[in-house]
């Protein structure tokens, strides 16, 4: 099923990008649903090497709440963009920037039920029907050390996107200030995450931390604060 989940998702993608005759990653609307696509597909893939159903609940949620924010709150009428974003690095760093966001999803879910099941949050009966905490713990490592590198390069073409569109490969624009701070923040989850001093309980603190900043960057920061990056909305 999350097979066919991504499939349609992709689908909606595809049609999105006939009817604007563009590549479809302009608004925030667009980009939930190639988030909510990538988020499908992370979970679909991290399942092919281990049974991941107990997981498919949490994820589809996930994924059925963002869309129909997307399609309420953020929709957009198709429309051109603005001549900034006309340029090749649209699909290059906009898609590498969708695809970790959706396996930093993915990832925090994950931290997510690690916390609670380690201090024992709800029934014993559902406990028993996920992995043991560790399990769940290296499984979220395992999605934040690969989304940790296109987080990366994201930060990096985005900049170099930046000099091409404005000039200078930093302008202080908000976007640009948030995707640094969750960069830093995910750094700091892989270092936590990589000392043995550090608990693994406050490594995935941190990685939740992340994700949350994930969050105001696309909302908060793209509603209301000015930018170069406003056109997003």
């Amino acid at each position: 099923m999350s097979w066919l989940g991504a499939f349609f998702l992709l689908v909606s993608f595809a049609c999105r990008g006939f009817a604007v005759e563009r590549f479809p990653l302009g608004n925030l609307f667009e980009f939930s649903v190639a988030g909510a696509f990538f988020a499908m597909a992370t979970f679909a893939v991290a399942g092919l090497r281990r049974d991941l159903r107990w997981l498919g609940v949490f994820v589809t949620a996930f994924v059925v709440l963002l869309l129909m924010v997307a399609s309420t709150a953020w929709y957009v009428e198709a429309d051109e963009v603005v001549p900034s974003l006309k340029s090749y690095w649209l699909p290059i760093h906009v898609t590498v920037a969708t695809l970790s966001v959706g396996i930093f999803v993915v990832g925090a879910i994950i931290s997510a039920l690690y916390l609670m099941s380690d201090r024992g949050v709800g029934s014993e009966r559902f406990w028993r029907k996920l992995p043991p905490a560790a399990t769940l713990e290296k499984l979220s490592y395992s999605l934040h050390i690969i989304g940790f590198p296109l987080w990366t390069f994201t930060l990096i073409a985005g900049a170099i996107w930046a000099r091409e569109a404005w000039g200078a490969y930093w302008n202080w624009d908000p976007k640009e200030v948030w995707t640094f701070v969750i960069w830093t923040v995910y750094a700091a989850y892989l270092h936590a995450r990589a000392t043995k001093n550090t608990s693994r309980r406050t490594a995935n603190w941190i990685a939740v931390a992340g994700f949350v900043c994930i969050v105001i960057n696309y909302t908060v920061v793209n509603f209301y604060f000015i930018g170069q990056h406003s056109y997003a909305q």
